[in-house]
């Protein structure tokens, strides 16, 4: 994740949780009418809400999205 990344995340921690639902949902709803229907789109969400709450609750941790392609690349295309 770049820095800019990482520094809008965390302003986004400090909102409150009403203004991060808020803030959830204005994303969300750039990137849910690519799904094949809303129940789809839901799912992630909820999934992605989930995970979220596992790194915050120490259960989880980020991994930067270069490292993960790269070990795609290295486990399905030698």
């Amino acid at each position: 994740m770049s820095k800019k990344a990482e520094d809008v995340y965390r302003e986004a921690m400090a909102l409150s949780d009403k203004e991060q639902e808020k803030l959830r949902d204005l994303l969300m709803s750039g990137t849910a009418n690519g799904y094949a229907s809303p129940e789809i789109a839901r799912a992630w969400r909820e999934e992605i809400e989930r995970r979220e709450r596992d790194i915050a609750e120490g259960r989880g941790e980020w991994l930067p999205g270069e490292a993960v392609i790269d070990d795609l690349l290295k486990r399905y295309c030698g």
